[in-house]
């Protein structure tokens, strides 16, 4: 099985905001720069300013993950094909940024699948791109002097670091959906046992998606929830696996005194904290799902006993 989780189907789209994705109205408002003819460098700085107000300045992207991107970038970079100018195009670019989120996370993030058309190099109405990037990028992005200049290193590393601010941001807003949903302030900070309540609906969502009717009605049926979702159980005991690796980092951190109610030996936990959490499930998450995978098959074979690559229904059930 492929160990590839596609998380675009979850937690992405539930944090998708709408936004104008018309790049003509963009060329219409930079006509100034971007009708006339400019050269590779101001291409660069447009799209270093895009993706810049797609960062924005409260953004957790600093100059230390810039610089890890652009190491964990730079060996896929130099294999591929680079135009006159060494300089790839923007399909390269989507299979830069699918590369990196497969290898670090195994993602899968919607608009920069493997399986996308060769000749589909735009960004469609359903890619995260325009679901979540204001059309100043799109415009950049899809103008036509970025086909003609392409995209150079620096270029990809700042649509890496966007994609990984959208992952943030879309982590934080179905964390805040679900303090609100269970009528928990943000500012306040949780017990052990409201942090696994936080963590178990956040995990329902994760796994069903946006289906409003769905995710109330397994949330509301803690048996039809056990039933509706394989090996839940498991999961539930992941997320609970992510907090006692937090509370095992406090016991052994050094004592502090800027936050005393979150001490090392305190067993509460700010919205923060959560937000902590919630970031490694996104990273770890396929690991462990992939280990579930091949328990199932394992005991899929062990139920074939003739070896014919068929179960019977009845032991199935």
């Amino acid at each position: 099985m492929s160990p590839s989780f596609p998380v675009s189907v979850a937690f992405l789209a539930l944090a998708a905001l709408p936004m104008s994705t018309d790049a003509k109205g963009f060329l219409v408002e930079r006509r100034g720069s971007l009708r006339s003819t400019v050269d590779a460098s101001r291409l660069q700085a447009s799209l270093r300013d895009a993706m810049g107000e797609a960062l924005g300045c409260g953004g957790h992207i600093g100059q230390e993950q810039l610089a890890a991107i652009e190491k964990s970038l730079k060996q896929m970079w130099h294999a591929l094909p680079k135009n006159s100018k060494g300089r790839i195009e923007r399909r390269s670019l989507r299979y830069l940024a699918h590369r990196y989120f497969n290898q670090k996370s195994a993602l899968m993030i919607r608009g920069f699948e493997p399986s996308r058309p060769v000749n589909a190099s735009g960004w469609g109405s359903d890619d995260i791109l325009s679901q979540r990037v204001p059309s100043y990028v799109e415009g950049v992005l899809q103008s036509r002097h970025a086909e003609e200049n392409g995209f150079d290193l620096k270029d990809a590393v700042y649509m890496v670091a966007t994609l990984e601010e959208l992952i943030f941001d879309s982590e934080s807003a179905l964390l805040e959906k679900i303090y609100t949903s269970q009528r928990k302030p943000t500012d306040r900070s949780l017990s052990h046992q409201g942090l696994a309540q936080i963590f178990e609906e956040y995990m329902v969502h994760w796994m069903v998606g946006d289906d409003e009717e769905s995710l109330s009605i397994v949330l509301a049926n803690k048996k039809l929830l056990e039933k509706s979702i394989p090996h839940w159980r498991q999961i539930v005991s992941f997320a609970e696996g992510q907090i006692k690796a937090l509370e095992f980092q406090r016991q052994h951190a050094p004592a502090t005194n800027t936050r005393p109610s979150h001490n090392a030996l305190s067993p509460r936990y700010s919205f923060e904290d959560a937000h902590q959490l919630v970031g490694g499930i996104t990273n770890s998450f396929a690991s462990f799902w992939d280990s579930e995978c091949a328990s199932m098959k394992a005991s899929l074979i062990e139920m074939d006993t003739k070896h014919t690559g068929r179960v019977p229904l009845s032991k199935f059930y």
